[in-house]
């Protein structure tokens, strides 16, 4: 039973041998070093192994609120013009330094009540 296992467990370990030779290649000798200077010729390293990536993610906030305040004036202009209120502008002021203030000129004071209307409906739907 014994001669059994012994062949068993010598096919184990020269299978074992020719994967681990096929992997890292033949070493020049057998001591530690030569095993590690043939691991590190025939293992090439990616990049995240070999030292990563460094990855900064930025986001230009003044874009954001730019892109979000045009938004708001098309939905101004649309429910301004389905309520049929008049206006000569709306526009920003500086879409460099402020690009969350917009101006709405030329609306009738007896609209306001309507434009309050819109303002807080649209206001609310943002949050």
């Amino acid at each position: 039973m014994k001669k059994d296992y012994l062949w068993k467990l010598g096919l184990i370990l020269g299978i074992l041998a020719v994967f681990l030779f096929g992997i890292f290649g033949v070493p020049e000798s057998f001591s530690r070093e030569g095993i590690l200077a043939s691991m590190s010729k025939r293992i090439n390293l990616g990049l995240d192994l070999r030292g990563g990536t460094h990855l900064i993610l930025q986001v230009k906030v003044n874009d954001a609120v730019n892109v979000d305040a045009q938004n708001t004036m098309e939905v101004l202009k649309e429910q301004l013009r389905n309520r049929k209120i008049d206006y000569a502008d709306i526009s920003q002021t500086d879409q460099q330094n402020n690009p969350d203030h917009i101006i709405l000129k030329g609306v009738q004071s007896s609209a306001r009540g309507d434009l309050l209307s819109i303002m807080s409906d649209h206001c609310r739907s943002m949050t």
